[in-house]
């Protein structure tokens, strides 16, 4: 019975034997065709010629010839229909053997996976629960002596990896050992050219045409160790950071091997070999730091090296997904899949950054946007190996597409700042110009030697820069702050452990350095900053040795960046063994007049308009300096009290004041800050305006029309109601309003008790909200219309209690 391969070679082997066939035949026919298309005229013409030439020869003899010719013509369209009969067939068989040759392409030579395995779950665990170094050496040992011989047959190779291991974990170990140590061969060798045999799969890599991943497959599987060929796309050595990872372009494959009952990734390919980086040439080097020697360049070369990197073996999910994204989200092995678009946006971390344990603290992203043409990187580093890690960088900008020499890009040397604090690695970029770039940083153990130093890529993208941009002062050798060239002396800063020295606090700053004690070395200082030369500076540093410390004194001319420069003088050598970068954002004043600024600060942070004056008139009888904070107190003062005026004119209910509080206001800028504040001084400015009219117009009313009110023996209903609801405003009971005789004689009052001055000193703060909500039952029952007809007076009192009962509520009260 044929096996599953023959199955499907069949229809290739039967396909390129009819193209065998066929082709020849088409030849062939189309050779005829073509000779019997141009002869025929000829051997026509040469008949009837020489039958005219000459009439001695037998009429038959030329007839026959001429049926001969006919002959030839019959044959010739037979000829050609054929011919275009076969074409037609060799047609479709070459289209058929294009789309099964396609499909035969597609086809793998190890299927991904087989049937009855796991459902794909997350993992539980993470690699340092299920695999130990340490204790697998000799598993290794075992797996790299493999005889030569056994690449001649998968079983024999297969039970010398895994005998005498029981843990799942030893044999897929085994395997990956032996896989990532082969060297694939450059011949091969007879009858080893199929897949059937490990010397011919090896073979079939290096042709291309089988791969690592397919190989560790088959011996796994082979060891009853279920396997899965994961596919995917993969940010590989010639990825760019920032850049779309295309399935077209960036394809890739993986395995996931079943281990105690959970799927592990390995990628067998990337863990057979390893790369410092690669040089696309749409980049050019602007900077770098002082120490990364050329030929480490991670950038400037592509070469592979055979040095194993353990990182592919059984890497934790959240740590593989950095540089591999399967088609199936489930091979992610993540609680919390992510999408392509996410994994395109993750820094571009190589597998030295994990293995190191570092960590960046600001940035999640691979691109970075500069702020005012800035960037800064913080990379912390394990505190039990920090003195043993010694990171550097590369800096490249993007090319131009029309440039083509190496000096095409303008250098930034001199714009990046470095240094070590604690435990954590400082990078400060400055960029001149705009652009795109890119940071490949690196990192060496001085312990640990990996197959790459390189730790991670960013992009950065600077769409502004800053008008002032200059470069740092100095770009030292030795680097930034205490290290060990200070060391390297006897030295060793006793108050200032940070290169970052800020001189804002006073006047004057001191850093002091203990000396070694059992010799007398020569200190010499210097203090530099742009635009000014090492002469024009000594003036503002000087340098004192007392009781085995040396102190220098720092007093820079004003606001600017300085670097301290610390030297040691053996009288032949001035040698640089400490740098710190100094900086000064503000002018240091007398610590009084500072004590007025800071008070004026807090002032305004807390916006309290008595602690503004205050400090406001301090400010100016010192006459202190405005560096913007006395203006900006002034406004914040203002904007207090008018604050404090418009809450007490809605509160007061007091138009006057109001209208005042409001005008002063009149600003855009203040009402936006203002806010809702200016928002409910609008409207109880609109209520209040609409109360002082009503009670214009009952103060408007003439005596005559009020006595003819109180002149009603028995008023009609409406009367009685409106008078009754404005006299309960007023602040009578209403059981004395029931009568009508009682509303007449406080109708007939006069003086301070008369109704209009009543009306005139009336207060809506003084109605209390059960008044309210009686009066406007009272009044619910008539409509202005109806109280028209029956008084034209009693009309103007219904307006007044009415609007001032619906727009006064417990919030106004």
């Amino acid at each position: 019975m044929p096996n599953d391969k023959e199955r499907k070679l069949g229809p290739i082997k039967s396909l390129a034997k009819v193209r065998s066939q066929c082709e020849p035949l088409s030849v062939k026919l189309s050779r005829a065709t073509s000779i019997a298309a141009h002869e025929l005229p000829y051997i026509l013409d040469r008949s009837f010629a020489h039958a005219r030439s000459d009439p001695s020869e037998d009429r038959k003899e030329v007839a026959r010839k001429h049926s001969v010719a006919g002959q030839v013509f019959k044959d010739r369209s037979k000829t050609h229909s054929t011919v275009e009969a076969v074409g037609r067939h060799l047609s479709r068989t070459r289209s058929l053997l294009r789309k099964t040759s396609l499909q035969f392409s597609q086809h793998r030579v190890v299927p991904e996976d087989e049937d009855g395995y796991p459902e794909v779950r997350p993992s539980s665990k993470q690699k340092s629960d299920v695999f130990v170094a340490k204790d697998h050496v000799r598993v290794d040992e075992h797996a790299m002596s493999a005889p030569d011989s056994l690449q001649d047959d998968f079983d024999s190779l297969v039970e010398y990896l895994v005998q005498d291991l029981t843990a799942t974990v030893s044999m897929v170990r085994s395997i990956y050992i032996w896989v990532t140590t082969q060297r694939l061969p450059m011949t091969s060798s007879v009858g080893f050219t199929q897949t059937d045999t490990p010397r011919g799969f090896l073979f079939n890599i290096r042709e291309k045409k089988a791969t690592y991943q397919e190989l560790f497959a088959v011996l796994c599987r082979r060891s009853h160790i279920p396997c899965v060929i994961v596919h995917g796309v993969a940010k590989s050595i010639c990825y760019d950071a920032g850049a779309k990872v295309s399935f077209k372009k960036g394809k890739n494959s993986w395995n996931a091997v079943l281990i105690d009952g959970e799927w592990r990734l390995v990628h067998p390919y990337w863990g057979a070999s390893s790369a410092p980086g690669y040089c696309t040439g749409r980049w050019g080097e602007v900077g770098s730091s002082s120490e990364r020697d050329a030929n480490d360049n991670a950038q400037s070369r592509f070469a592979l090296s055979r040095i194993r990197n353990e990182f592919y073996f059984l890497t934790d999910p959240d740590m593989f997904i950095t540089k591999c994204f399967p088609e199936n989200p489930s091979w992610q092995l993540l609680s919390k899949p992510l999408s392509k678009i996410e994994f395109e946006d993750l820094p571009f971390y190589q597998p030295a950054f994990y293995e190191l344990k570092l960590k960046e603290r600001l940035h999640e992203n691979c691109v970075v946007h500069t702020s005012d043409g800035e960037c800064n990187f913080e990379f912390t580093l394990p505190v039990d190996r920090a003195q043993r890690y010694k990171l550097s960088y590369t800096l490249h900008a993007r090319r131009a597409l029309d440039a083509e020499g190496e000096y095409d890009v303008t250098p930034l040397e001199g714009y990046s700042f470095r240094y070590r604090y604690e435990h954590t690695e400082y990078l400060q970029f400055r960029f001149p110009y705009i652009g795109v770039f890119k940071l490949n940083v690196f990192c060496k153990d001085s312990k640990c030697s990996l197959p790459s130093d390189w730790v991670v890529e960013y992009k950065i993208v600077c769409s502004k820069t800053n008008p002032n941009c200059r470069p740092y002062p100095i770009t030292p050798a030795i680097g930034w702050g205490p290290n060990a060239e200070l060391d390297a002396v006897g030295m060793h800063s006793f108050s200032h452990k940070n290169a970052l020295v800020s001189l804002d606090e006073e006047p004057v700053t001191f850093v002091r350095f203990a000396l070694p004690r059992d010799q007398e070395i020569d200190i010499e200082a210097d203090l530099v900053t742009n635009g000014m030369s090492r002469d024009e500076m000594k003036s503002h540093v000087t340098l004192e040795t007392e009781g085995g410390y040396a102190v220098i004194k720092v007093a820079p001319p004003g606001e600017g960046e300085y670097a301290l420069q610390v030297f040691v003088n053996d009288g032949s050598e001035r040698k640089n063994v400490c740098n710190y970068l100094m900086r000064r954002t503000k002018l240091v004043e007398d610590p009084e007049l500072a004590d007025i600024r800071s008070q004026l600060q807090r002032a305004v942070e807390s916006g309290d308009a008595e602690a503004l004056a205050h400090w406001i008139s301090k400010f100016s009888e010192r006459d202190m300096e405005d560096r913007g904070d006395l203006a900006l107190s002034r406004k914040k003062l203002h904007f207090a009290k008018l604050n404090r005026d418009l809450e007490e004119a809605i509160a007061r209910k007091d138009l006057d004041l109001l209208e005042k509080a409001l005008q002063s206001a009149s600003g855009t800028s203040l009402r936006r800050q203002l806010g809702d504040l200016a928002v409910r001084a609008e409207a109880m400015r609109s209520r209040l305006r609409r109360f002082k009219r009503l009670r214009h117009e009952v103060l408007a009313m003439n005596q005559k029309t009020i006595s003819e009110i109180r002149s009603y023996p028995k008023p009609p209903d409406a009367v009685h109601a409106v008078m009754a609801a404005s006299f309960l405003l007023l602040g009578n009971q209403e059981q004395e309003l029931r009568k009508w005789s009682k509303i007449q004689s406080l109708i007939s009052k006069r003086g301070k008790d008369s109704l209009k001055r009543r009306v005139a000193d009336f207060k809506t703060d003084s109605v209390q909200p059960e008044v309210l909500k009686r009066v406007n039952e009272i009044l619910a029952k008539y409509d202005l219309e109806t109280v028209q007809v029956a008084s034209v007076g009693a009309a103007t009192f219904f307006q007044w209690a009415f609007t001032m009962a619906a727009e006064m509520d417990e919030k106004d009260l």
